[in-house]
């Protein structure tokens, strides 16, 4: 699916690289299971190639977002007023406060320091920094000293540290230790260590010794006066919320986003007429309930009483009308429209512009919408749970234009768009007129580019996707996360595409010989630690229609030799451009096919790397003679892989041109066919027909693993869709 187009593998690695995890799993599924299964055995877990890499041949967003950011919601102040000519300090990203006087100046803090606050007197006498540290839950507030200590060593290496002392202040028991320097151009230091659960706060105020005599009430009044509290980031406590980290969203609108970074977040904002549920079948969302006639074309819904945007007006039959018309509109150049919405009577007149209206959806009345597809299709209601099908508030849309996502959001969802601060969050709380309310009051998307799994350590996650050699890390004892280690099943496919439609790939000899001069058993046990399952084709386990019977394309580098020769390009062969996601060095992956060719077949492949946004809905556009490509499922039928991205018509999805008319026919076939053993053997021959003829390069199918916090239920990511947070409860913190 273009929403679960998975991040090219290089991609994935870069980000990786970036948020200090290795490969993470794509955000957006896995197979069978509505709950996370618990990973209880002690071998490490396999790797998750896969993220977000997409299909996309014509691109409505033009760059990553750039949202007006809203204020942050207020925090109340846990320590009241301050005394007279003092004011608050209040940090409630990591969950502190002090008093100090009105005329200091904050100081800058030092990147990659724990420092967090740096405040200074307007003479500079006085310099007082708020540092915060990590260690393990149950770790007393007297071990603790001796780590902020060996922190200062090497500001004080000839520095003698006093006794500390114990003291009550009203936030609790601290620590205080003076370290006096023997270098007479370092004032003295006093620490203030103070502990919340795992997190570690110092205090630390540098004055000469006649300031410290001077100013000892003042400097007395500050470190006295501190609190620590729950973290409450953005401005939102931490036990009313569910944090997770996430990748920026490309676009918000329904009806342009095609890959999973936009989905998640679109698919908590919006609803539509169905969704999938818990049990991954289609159920009612929107819609209370629908009926289809005996000819299994003409769906009838009848919308919820009281069902309303987030601005409270209520939505009626004609929103979701304008809706679908707006997806078929040729202006608003959706790529999704034609594959999803396409099955309705109209929808591909409307985008061929010979139409300015889709025929297929009646407004019966205002809560009843009757939809006509053009013949019966076992899938079209799955194909509705899609967000291009979501309802969208028309009074917000049309003023705004293409671009009206980036101003006033007024969704259809559980959840409302609170705030959105680029590289920092999205914050999106309950919408209490939803008809089935969300269970947790806010909702905070992490989206800085540092490491998941350190955030998740130090309690600054609710939940997170993790790589596998995370996962394994996270499987030693010494770090006690085992339990909340969980492995989610994904329907979905990692291969290289081949430009059909141009030399030399236009030859199934070629494309063949390509395939055959690549050990792919190698591939993945030199890059993946034989920890992917590997793809003969392109149906994943699980997914109906998967068999075991299917024969691949061998490894065979003398065959794939004669078959190079024989396809006409051998003797002069062209330059061959590898297109991937990226930027930088090639990736390892990329390397290691690159040399399996120049090796088997003499042939030199230049790798071309274009960034996230542009390969992820230009690539089309970008695409050289191969490229690589990976897709999630957006429903649990074959049709989803092989018709949608290869039969020659889907020329949105099917970005190599692959065309074999007797796939096609095979395709069409199984379109229509209402017999389940028949469709599913319709499917098989195809799949066989399009394997041999090496219509592409199946490489893998991959899981996703994550890291779930003991008191958050309900969270899952399911084989087929990006993650519903409507389910997601949080209970009481360990503090």
């Amino acid at each position: 699916m273009f929403r679960a187009a998975l991040l090219a593998l290089t991609l994935i690695l870069a980000v990786a690289a970036c948020s200090g995890d290795d490969p993470t799993a794509t955000p957006a599924s896995a197979p069978a299971t509505a709950t996370p299964t618990p990973l209880i055995t002690d071998e490490a877990p396999t790797p998750t190639p896969a993220g977000d890499s997409g299909p996309a041949p014509t691109p409505t967003p033009t760059a990553a977002p750039t949202p007006t950011p809203t204020p942050s919601l207020p925090v109340v102040s846990p320590i009241g007023n301050p005394p007279e000519g003092y004011t608050t300090h209040l940090d409630a990203e990591h969950g502190f406060a002090f008093f100090y006087p009105e005329g200091w100046r904050e100081g800058a803090v030092v990147p990659g320091t724990p420092s967090v606050v740096v405040l200074s007197d307007a003479r500079g006498d006085i310099r007082l920094s708020g540092l915060t540290f990590l260690w393990g839950e149950d770790t007393p507030l007297a071990n603790r000293v001796a780590p902020v200590i060996e922190y200062y060593r090497d500001q004080y290496e000839t520095g003698t540290a006093g006794q500390p002392v114990e003291v009550e202040i009203d936030g609790g028991p601290v620590i205080r230790i003076d370290i006096v320097s023997d270098d007479p151009g370092r004032r003295p230091l006093r620490l203030q260590i103070a502990k919340h659960g795992a997190r570690t706060f110092v205090l630390s105020v540098a004055a000469t010794p006649l300031t410290f005599e001077q100013q000892a009430e003042t400097i007395e009044t500050v470190i006295n006066s501190f609190v620590s509290f729950p973290r409450a980031p953005h401005g939102v406590a931490r036990e009313r919320s569910f944090t997770m980290p996430w990748w920026s969203p490309i676009t918000l609108d329904p009806a342009v986003s095609h890959e999973t970074a936009s989905h998640f977040y679109i698919s908590n904002l919006f609803a539509g007429l169905v969704r999938f549920g818990p049990d991954h079948q289609v159920q009612p969302d929107l819609a209370e309930s629908y009926e289809v006639d005996d000819s299994g074309t003409v769906y009838t819904f009848t919308l919820r009483e009281g069902i309303a945007f987030h601005d409270g007006r209520p939505i009626a039959a004609e929103d979701f009308k304008y809706s679908i018309e707006r997806a078929a509109d040729p202006e608003v150049n959706s790529s999704t429209a034609k594959l999803y919405l396409g099955d309705i009577v109209g929808v591909n007149d409307m985008l061929e512009r010979r139409t300015g209206s889709v025929d297929g959806v009646e407004v019966v009345d205002s809560r009843t919408l009757r939809i006509t597809i053009d013949e019966p299709k076992p899938y079209f209601l799955a194909k509705m749970t899609y967000p291009t099908a979501a309802v969208v508030d028309r009074l917000t849309v049309e003023p705004a234009g293409l671009e009206w996502w980036r101003g006033d959001v007024n969704g259809s969802g559980p959840f409302k768009l609170e705030e959105w601060t680029e590289n920092s969050a999205l914050v999106m709380r309950r919408f209490d007129g939803f008809y089935e309310p969300a269970k947790v009051p806010y909702v905070v998307i992490n989206l800085e580019r540092i490491s998941w799994y350190a955030q998740y350590r130090s309690d600054g996650l609710d939940a997170t996707l993790i790589g596998s050699g995370t996962a394994e890390h996270a499987l030693d004892p010494a770090y006690g996360l085992a339990d909340e280690l969980y492995v989610y099943p994904q329907f979905n496919v990692y291969f290289l595409g081949f430009n059909a439609t141009k030399p030399p790939f236009d030859s199934p000899l070629a494309r063949q010989a390509f395939v055959m001069a690549v050990d792919r058993e190698a591939f993945l046990e030199v890059v993946y630690n034989n920890a992917v399952e590997p793809a003969v084709g392109m149906l994943p386990p699980g997914m109906p229609g998967y068999s075991d019977d299917l024969v691949g394309i061998p490894y065979n580098p003398a065959e794939a030799r004669r078959l190079w020769d024989e396809s006409g390009y051998g003797e002069a062969p062209p330059t061959i451009i590898y297109t991937t996601s990226g930027s930088g060095a090639v990736p390892d992956d990329v390397q290691f096919l690159v040399d399996s060719w120049r090796e088997n077949l003499g042939v030199e492949v230049e790798v071309e790397l274009a960034p996230w946004e542009e390969y992820t809905y230009k690539l089309r556009e970008q695409a050289g003679h191969m490229f690589d490509y990976g897709w999630v499922a957006d429903y649990p039928d074959p049709e989803n892989f092989l018709d949608a991205l290869l039969h020659s018509e889907r020329r949105d999805n099917n970005v190599g041109g692959y065309s074999n008319p007797e796939f096609d026919s095979l395709l069409e076939q199984a379109r229509v066919e209402q017999f389940r053993a028949r469709r599913l053997a319709l499917y098989a021959e195809a799949e066989q027909l399009m394997v041999s003829d090496a219509g592409i390069m199946p490489l893998f199918h991959s899981v996703d693993y994550a890291l779930v916090k003991p008191h958050v239920s309900g969270f899952s990511i399911p084989p087929f869709d990006a993650p519903s947070l409507r389910d997601v409860a949080v209970g009481p913190r360990e503090e």
